[in-house]
């Protein structure tokens, strides 16, 4: 017996945003690449204190994690919010980020399945929205146009779960200036392994 498996592609094009929506992390990886887009994964899998916000400062690529009462790790899994219900947003930091996507969950003692709601917002204020399932998983953008401000996850409605993110992906398409130094690095690092 085989096994297939569906990916969702969703393509939005208004008059000043061209957006694709993807819940496949390779399939996201894929077009980001097709598309110019250099982008930096970061796994948050390790522990840490509850805390106001969680940031990555990266230049290009940064970001920061927060929610209304506070966010907190939960070792082996991700972040959090600290609040059932509450949800949580990443905000990047870098002027050109137009490849965002990470791992989205909820999370708590009961054995309750719910979904949750994804909402990308870019600099112009538009928003769009998609559906993460009651067991989690990928959710990625890709715009093609604008910028990408912030992206939202929360539980549907009143809700005993919390938003979970176990790891962030963004994309940017890089200056001119910067993609050569990237090549050079990547070069010089192929040239050291060989």
């Amino acid at each position: 017996m085989r096994l297939l498996l569906a990916t969702t592609l969703c393509f939005f094009s208004m008059a000043d945003a061209d957006l694709l929506i993807v819940n496949d992390a390779q399939v996201h990886g894929q077009l980001s690449q097709n598309n110019g887009i250099l982008f930096s994964d970061w796994s948050l899998l390790d522990g840490f204190d509850p805390i106001d916000v969680y940031t990555n400062e990266d230049e290009l690529f940064g970001w920061s994690l927060t929610a209304n009462n506070g966010v907190q790790g939960l070792d082996g899994i991700g972040a959090t919010s600290l609040e059932a219900g509450e949800a949580l947003t990443i905000s990047f930091l870098g002027e050109d980020v137009c490849s965002v996507g990470a791992m989205f969950g909820l999370n708590d003692e009961s054995v309750e399945a719910v979904s949750g709601t994804l909402q990308l917002t870019l600099d112009d204020g538009s928003s769009f929205f998609t559906t993460i399932q009651q067991d989690g998983g990928f959710g990625g953008f890709i715009s093609l146009n604008q910028t990408i401000q912030s992206l939202t996850f929360q539980p549907f409605g009143e809700s005993d779960h919390n938003a979970i993110v176990s790891s962030i992906r963004v994309g940017v398409v890089p200056s001119p200036g910067v993609a050569c130094v990237l090549l050079i690095g990547l070069h010089a690092r192929r040239s050291r392994l060989s």
